[in-house]
């Protein structure tokens, strides 16, 4: 404890005491200490008579040394009194004047608070805390509308920044969106009552209008303030972390060191293999064993700080940021493993060594350039899962994909397919940008940011498309274009020519390379079906040698050729010409006029292959639609080339994409029994229909099987047995078709709740969409997929109807005025859109079946009808089902419904009884 040393009063001993006081004065000068004289504290006892102050204790005492400390104790006489007052003189009150010329004292206390009104505090730190209610902040934001002569609306981001940027920068963008709506919100009521005070110059001013504007600009700018508070930290307090922070950090310092206290100890096997090396030091030759080699390993914060040097200088690095996903991925992984800790030890991977040589390599000399967007090439491509297609200044390309290939994702096979057209159309090209056009937004995503995180399949791949650009200085830009605009890829990319895919099967071509060698190179392939790593296409291809083997000399390979039948004799007069040698496969047809030619060729006997309808195979046995499959079908019956377009349009496409899941699970069915598609017997079809009986399929499901198959078999009265028939006889009284609804709901429950959406001119677009689309679907009983057909030139407005072609004439009555007005909201939003509907969001783009369900559905949930039971499609129920209970006949019924005079769809599916309780089908529904 530090002394204190007191002054008292002493007539006697003043003069040595001034003495001594010039003494300790040039004590704190040779030590260059501050001492301060101090007031004696209030707790001290100020009542007593000739109360000093004391010069400072422990704090004045502290910085000398210890001589003189012990000096001044020694030579302070307690006893020696003499008051501080005489030696300060004493100063009278000092004027007004005087204090100004010396300024603010600054020892005095300001007080800066502010005093509101206690009705406005109470809200205030209300809405500052917790911000406004969702109700009130919608109702201020159509108060005050953000359009007018001077514009609030925040700007929106373009669609093409959007789809390259990572989803942390769309939710950045998006709440500086939401941020300056609600400051656009806050500036309009104050702009109106500025504009209030500059216009009413003489007039009187409405004070409580001015007071609501403002105290609605305090509501808008309290929420600003409590998201921001939000987006600073999840606790809103006096601190931005709560109280108590440093107690709350050194607690969490104790348990870490607590908690490492508990790591295994591991010196004492490092301690034994080191004496062990000691008293074998010559054994290093025999059989000394070298220590173990440890894993390399690293602290996840260690890694993720070069991630983010290495990131930060990716901008300025040409093609780093492919170098950079790998490690991103490894602390991805790594912070699964430790539960987001970043002082968890990570161990560094192999594959990790070629990305940081890389970065070794390339750092010390690399750039990169600023794009000028000026492309050399625009490049379209298109992917389905059956193959691929591309396009390219007017020239265009398509295949197949491979049996491994076909099992991956559409987002694998977009991504691929922009690979494909990239090493097609620009593989001679160098230094230069190229622009690729694709529908699929992830593969535009991973190529424009050169890969990602989670998905290391898409991530490879788009590396091996920029490595493969690194190498010829090429930089690539992906950009979205709609699948319609696509057509000529997209196109492409269905392409059901199938006649160049026919290959060998491998087991054949096993045989023929064990008696002749192995080929050099295949003459007749694709990426596809290929035999050797050298191949020529027929068409464009991108790993192709050349396109057209007969612009290539054969006599400088040992080829293999497989051609279309229609190519052999000239194969032959090629190979007769070159003097060629190599293995060739053709049919065994003795009576062609080639085949004494082809005999007097052969070198070796030849290999003859039993004809065996599932061994050859396109694709390697690999089902691709049903299409192709029904193709496929009539090239096996010798049908003319030039019908199957013909036939295949008497299927409709709906029809055909039900066929395609049957066809599908019955081709691999044959694959796994070894089976031929479209030659069986009665008894494979029945296994089939029992298998996926017993798995649960229904009536319906099971006859379109049947369907399907019957289109594609070889004999049309395997499907048409006896036994067949009888088995679905069976089917039909074991699992019956039964009605979707026992009852439907009551049209007059959604009908009242749309009346509130009234007047229409006060509606917003969304409820004015909305209102008409419940109406039209109520009154024509029609499905969603044909509302979405309705086309404005097909609509006619009468004084006393409307009528829609769809193609049908549909009178209705019910929507008129809603349908007007909806016409005349949307005019200057269509941009030469034709269809009705269109989306009540920009780009205000026509929508599709999904989207009309689900307004409907979200219609009748706001009606209070339960959308856990009713589909959209109950309006159809609905509606038909109230127009029949008002007495209107079955025949208007099936007309206005669609279905056919003689059809009992709506008597045994649609027909039900209401939940809750005029010729005319649209007035009895509307007229409760």
């Amino acid at each position: 404890m530090g002394k204190v040393l007191k002054v008292r009063q002493s007539r006697n001993t003043s003069h040595n005491f001034l003495k001594r006081i010039k003494r300790l004065e040039s004590l704190f000068k040779s030590e260059q200490q501050v001492r301060h004289v101090r007031q004696k504290s209030a707790d001290s006892d100020t009542s007593r008579p000739g109360s000093c102050p004391v010069i400072s204790s422990a704090e004045s005492l502290r910085g000398l040394p210890e001589t003189q400390v012990e000096w001044l104790e020694e030579h302070s006489d307690p006893e020696d009194l003499l008051p501080l007052s005489t030696l300060v003189p004493e100063f009278s009150d000092t004027n007004e004047e005087v204090l100004q010329c010396l300024g603010e004292d600054p020892s005095k206390p300001v007080n800066n608070n502010l005093h509101f009104h206690p009705e406005l505090v109470s809200r205030w730190n209300t809405w500052l805390s917790q911000g406004i209610s969702p109700e009130l902040k919608n109702s201020l934001f159509e108060k005050y509308p953000l359009k007018g002569n001077c514009n609030l609306e925040p700007p929106r981001l373009n669609p093409e920044i959007s789809s390259s940027l990572s989803d942390t920068a769309k939710k950045r963008d998006s709440h500086f969106v939401d941020t300056q709506n609600l400051l656009g919100t806050a500036m309009a009521p104050l702009g109106l009552v500025i504009s209030e005070l500059l216009d009413n110059k003489e007039e009187g001013i409405d004070r409580l209008e001015i007071l609501e504007k403002l105290c609605d600009t305090a509501k808008v700018l309290a929420e600003v303030y409590h998201s921001q508070s939000l987006a600073h930290s999840n606790t809103i307090g006096t601190h931005l972390f709560g109280e108590n922070l440093t107690q709350k950090i050194d607690e969490a310092k104790a348990i870490q060191k607590a908690s490492l206290a508990l790591k295994p100890s591991i010196t004492g096997k490092a301690t034994s293999y080191n004496t062990k090396k000691q008293q074998n030091p010559n054994n290093r030759k025999l059989n000394w064993k070298s220590p173990p080699v440890r894993k390399q390993c690293c602290r996840i914060r260690e890694f993720a700080r070069l991630i983010g040097y290495l990131v930060s200088s990716c901008p300025a690095v040409a093609y780093g940021w492919v170098y950079s996903k790998r490690f991103e991925r490894e602390k991805f992984i790594a912070l699964i493993h430790s539960n987001g800790n970043y002082d968890h030890q990570m161990p560094l991977s192999e594959s990790l060594k070629e990305d940081l040589h890389w970065w070794i390599s390339h750092l010390p000399k690399s750039y990169n350039p600023i794009r000028k967007f000026q492309f050399k090439l625009e490049i379209f491509s298109d992917a389905s899962l059956s193959g691929w297609g591309i396009a390219c200044n007017k020239e265009k390309a398509a295949g197949f994909w491979t049996k491994e290939e076909s099992q991956c994702h559409i987002n694998y096979l977009e991504l691929l397919a922009a690979f494909i057209a990239l090493k097609s159309f620009a593989k001679d090209l160098e230094n230069c940008e190229i622009l690729l056009r694709l529908d699929n937004t992830t593969a535009i995503s991973y190529i424009n940011r050169m890969g990602g995180v989670q998905f290391p399949r898409l991530t490879n791949l788009s590396r091996l498309i920029w490595q493969w650009c690194e190498h010829r200085s090429i930089w690539l830009y992906a950009s979205y274009i709609p699948s319609r605009e696509n057509f000529t890829a997209d196109d492409q990319s269905r392409n059901k020519e199938i006649n160049t895919e026919w290959e060998l099967a491998d087991w054949a071509f096993t045989r023929i390379v064990k008696k002749f060698g192995e080929p050099q190179i295949d003459c007749f392939a694709s990426r596809a079906n290929k035999k050797c790593n050298l191949y020529i296409s027929w068409n464009r291809d991108p790993d192709s040698v050349t396109i057209d083997a007969f612009t290539v000399a054969w006599n400088n390979y040992f080829f293999y050729a497989f051609p279309p039948f229609s190519l052999i004799l000239r194969v032959l007069k090629k190979i007769i010409l070159e003097k060629a040698e190599g293995i060739l496969v053709v049919p065994l047809w003795s009576a062609q006029p080639w085949y004494p030619v082809f005999t007097s060729l052969l070198l070796k006997d030849p290999v003859i292959f039993k004809p065996n309808g599932h061994k050859a195979s396109l694709g390697s046995q690999t089902y691709i639609d049903s299409s192709t499959c029904i193709r496929e079908a009539y090239s096996l019956k010798n049908l003319p080339v030039s019908s199957y377009d013909i036939l295949l349009a008497s299927i409709s496409n709906a029809t055909l994409k039900q066929y395609d899941s049957a066809l599908k699970q019955w081709w691999q069915f044959c694959l796994t029994n070894k089976m031929c598609p479209f030659k069986f017997k009665v008894n494979d079809l029945l296994s089939f229909l029992s298998l996926k009986y017993n798995e649960g399929a229904s009536y319906g499901s099971l006859n379109t099987m049947r369907a399907a198959i019957s289109l594609i078999s070889f004999n049309t009265n395997t499907c048409k047995d006896q036994v067949v028939t009888r088995f679905f006889k069976g089917v039909f009284r074991k699992r019956p078709l039964r009605p979707k609804y026992k009852k439907t709901w009551d049209v007059s429950i959604v009908l009242n709740f749309i009346k509130t959406y009234f007047p229409l001119e006060s509606l917003s677009l969304k409820k004015v969409t909305e209102k008409l689309l419940m109406l039209l679907a109520i009154i024509t009983a029609h499905r969603a997929q044909t509302l979405t057909l309705i086309n404005i030139d097909n609509i006619k407005i009468f004084p006393s109807k409307i009528e829609i072609m769809i193609p049908d004439t549909i009178k209705t009555s019910g929507p008129a005025s809603t349908l007007i007005h909806y016409l005349d909201r949307t005019k200057n939003l269509r941009n030469n859109v034709k269809n009705l509907f269109i989306s009540f969001k920009k780009p205000h783009k026509a929508v599709v079946t999904q989207t009309i369900s689900r307004w409907i559905k979200s219609v009748l949930y706001k009606s209070g009808i339960d959308t856990s039971q009713y589909t959209a499609h109950s309006v159809r129920h609905a509606a038909t089902s109230k127009a029949f209970k008002k007495g209107i006949s079955l025949d208007i019924i099936r007309a206005t419904a669609g279905w056919t005079k003689s059809s009992s769809v709506f008597a045994k599916f649609y027909n039900k009884p209401i939940a809750e309780e005029d010729h005319d089908f649209a007035l009895s529904v509307l007229n409760d």
